[in-house]
């Protein structure tokens, strides 16, 4: 399986429909995981299935099976590498470098990446 933290940015998107061909051709399932850190009101409830349902409507463009799923969780690293552990054999993550002299994607990305060993695709904006 194929485990896909989205966030309703671009680049988690790119990260999707780079997931789904990797599926489709592989026949592999997809996990994706919206991880929540918000106090759970009905706009960002909304706002957080839309971002779902956005990425099940492309799964079903590119003919993959998918699940989704949110996670209430403080920490997005915990949360994503919680659910990886002993169930996908890879992550894609969608990144955006953050300004400064070493490429930084993020606290979430480098924990992600530390702590992760098995195969992790990043897919930059």
């Amino acid at each position: 399986q194929i485990l896909l933290p989205v966030n309703g940015s671009p680049a988690s998107r790119r990260a999707a429909e780079v997931s789904f061909v990797l599926a489709r051709a592989t026949g592999a399932r997809v996990n994706a995981l919206y991880v929540s850190q918000t106090d759970g009101h009905a706009r960002t409830r909304s706002r957080e299935e839309g971002v779902l349902k956005d990425i099940a409507q492309l799964a079903e463009r590119y003919g993959v099976r998918l699940s989704t799923q949110i996670s209430k969780r403080r920490a997005a690293a915990e949360a994503i590498l919680t659910e990886a552990r002993g169930r996908h054999g890879l992550i894609v993550m969608g990144v955006s470098p953050r300004p400064g002299e070493e490429l930084f994607f993020g606290n979430t990305a480098a924990m992600v990446f530390r702590a992760w060993e098995n195969p992790l695709l990043v897919i930059a904006s």
